[in-house]
């Protein structure tokens, strides 16, 4: 993979969870859900971010 493709992945994969997570915490605001759908949402968000990262630094090897 391209290590500029990888970086605006990266980038645009970030912003849409960033999203995610404003969204949901606007809906489950005073819930006992919405602490752990940030927590999930952040983990979720942590394995593309991680892939595409090692891809990033494999290609400029």
């Amino acid at each position: 993979m391209n290590s500029k493709k990888a970086v605006f992945l990266d980038i645009a994969i970030s912003v849409f969870f960033a999203l995610a997570i404003i969204i949901s915490d606007f809906l489950l605001e005073g819930t006992q859900y919405g602490q752990i759908a940030m927590y999930i949402l952040i983990a979720m968000w942590f394995i593309p971010f991680v892939y595409l990262t090692t891809a990033a630094v494999k290609e400029d090897k």
